[in-house]
């Protein structure tokens, strides 16, 4: 039942929790929009109901609204960031970031951290502008240097001026050891690439530079991600 399935999520993120976890994730942009409407509990009910096999395409997505919303306010509870796959995907309308507009400003989401995943490319405008407004939207170049690093050079060149550099933040994105370690040595080479043609040309000072590029490859992870007793390290640095 749906009230059953609500149990089993309470139960899985609270283990994740318990086992050290750091995040919830959705990949969900593969499969649809990333629009999740507020859909009533009586009406989740019904269509739980109804069974998988019985449901409509609209139903279905419906039925999603109703779980994804539960899976935030989970992650509120928990006090989980939640990372999301944007951008990438076919059409392109799936992953646009900014479906989750009315997610993250409304009042499940409001107190939750979401880490965008990917730069919401191509659609990454968009999500430069919400991690730039809101508070609680982070900006992750993850999988853009091993897409191109061409690419994620000229992304880095623009939200670096773009967007706090507290928003700023990298992953690898790779499915085995030796593509994490090509992707971190790339990465780091295209930050340092990045705000040294800005110091060059006299936009930053190189003091400013290195304030950078240790949020972006350490800071901001530690501060979304990290254990309470890395935040307090961090913080003692700071």
């Amino acid at each position: 039942t749906h009230a059953e399935h609500l149990e089993f999520m309470h139960a899985a993120v609270k283990r994740h929790k318990e086992a050290g976890g750091a995040a919830l994730k959705f990949i969900c942009a593969y499969q649809r929009k990333l629009f999740f409407d507020e859909v009533p509990d009586g009406e989740a009910k019904r269509l739980y109901d109804k069974g998988p096999e019985n449901l409509d395409k609209n139903e279905m997505l419906r039925l999603q609204d109703n779980l994804v919303r539960h899976l935030v306010r989970l992650a509120r509870e928990f006090e989980f960031p939640i990372q999301i796959h944007t951008g990438y995907s076919n059409p392109v309308a799936l992953g646009d970031p900014e479906n989750l507009y009315s997610l993250v400003r409304s009042p499940d989401g409001a107190n939750v951290q979401f880490y965008l995943c990917h730069a919401g490319w191509p659609n990454y405008g968009g999500l430069a502008l919400m991690a730039r407004t809101f508070a609680n939207v982070h900006f992750g170049f993850c999988w853009m240097p091993a897409l191109s690093p061409a690419l994620a050079a000229r992304l880095m060149d623009e939200m670096i001026d773009l967007v706090p550099a507290n928003k700023l933040l990298i992953g690898m994105d790779c499915g085995s050891v030796e593509s994490f370690y090509g992707t971190a040595v790339i990465t780091r080479e295209l930050v340092a690439k990045v705000l040294a043609a800005k110091v060059d040309s006299d936009l930053i000072s190189r003091r400013a530079a290195a304030t950078v590029a240790h949020r972006m490859l350490h800071d901001n992870a530690v501060n979304l991600f990290g254990r309470p007793e890395e935040k307090m390290a961090l913080k003692k640095v700071q």
